[in-house]
Order: structure tokens, then sequence, then C-alpha cells
């Protein structure tokens, strides 16, 4: 709910002129019942875990007749993240730059790729044309052998230095 609420914070900063998401956030985590743990706008959640967690909760809720707003929130607002990432990626670099996603996994420090952010978002940008290379050691094969795996054979390759997206 975290994650879902700090994107969300994200999805609004990005709407509003000055306004700065990494502010608000941090401004909210000062309150101790939250914390800023977790409470940073970016990419949103994977792994084996979260989303098919949040979506059994709400269909138990519903199944016992009890609404569980707060969860089916939690899920649509993740849901909507990789477009928002897909377009502020290639809202800030051109049509023929390369761009690199570094990290296919859903957390570091491991090779578990499902409902992974990087792997969905290298896919987003490949099928729109982009060029794109990928980067993680313990994930990338992993990536490459997935169904449908249309990521490059070459590894990232150092070269200018990079710019910075957010």
């Amino acid at each position: 709910m975290k994650i879902s609420f700090a994107n969300m914070l994200g999805e609004i900063c990005d709407r509003l002129p000055g306004a700065d998401a990494d502010v608000v956030t941090a401004a909210v985590g000062q309150d101790s019942r939250i914390g800023n743990r977790y409470l940073r706008g970016a990419t949103g959640y994977g792994g084996p875990c979260f989303p098919r967690d949040t979506i059994a909760f709400a269909t138990t809720a519903q199944n016992v007749g009890v609404e569980a707003s707060l969860a089916t929130a939690t899920h649509a607002i993740n849901e909507r993240q990789l477009e928002r990432v897909t377009k502020i990626v290639t809202g800030r670099t051109g049509a023929k730059e390369c761009i690199a996603v570094l990290g296919l996994a859903y957390k570091p420090d491991t090779g578990v790729i499902e409902h992974a952010q990087g792997l969905m978002l290298a896919a987003a940008l490949e099928k729109m044309g982009r060029r794109v290379v990928v980067h993680d050691p313990l994930a990338l094969d992993a990536a490459r052998s997935a169904p449908g795996s249309r990521l490059p054979p070459q590894q990232l390759k150092r070269s200018l230095p990079p710019r910075r997206l957010w």
C-alpha cells in the first residue's frame, strides 16, 4: 500500500508544476505512524507475492461480503505504473537514443523476474521500437529464457556517461 501510495503521489506531482514527489513523500514519511520506508515514488511493485496476494485478499474479502477498496486501489495504482514510467522515459529520450534498463528482477539481489517492472519496462520500450540494452547480473539469463522474451543477447557496454532521467 505504501508503494502504491507513493506512486499515486508521484502521479499527482507529475501533473503539478514545480511539485516534487520526493519532497512530498519525505514530508509524509516524517509522521512516525507512516515512516519513510518504501515511501518513494518509482516503479510499481512486482515479484511472486505482492501482486498475487493483493488480488487474492480483495477476492477473499469480496467472497465474504466485504469491499476491500484499499486492496483494489493498491492493485489498480500499481498496474498503471508501467505505462507511467514508460511515458517518462520516452518523454525524456530521443527516438534514436539507446535506453539502458539496469535491473530486470523484481528486486535487487535476486534472479526472480515474475512481475518484474524492469523487465516489463524493457519489453514495453522494445515493443515501441526503442533501442534497449539491459543489465542484471542475477536475472539476465532468466529474463532471456522467459517465454516471449526478445531481449538482446549483448551485455550492457560502457560508452558515454548516462543521462539521469529521474
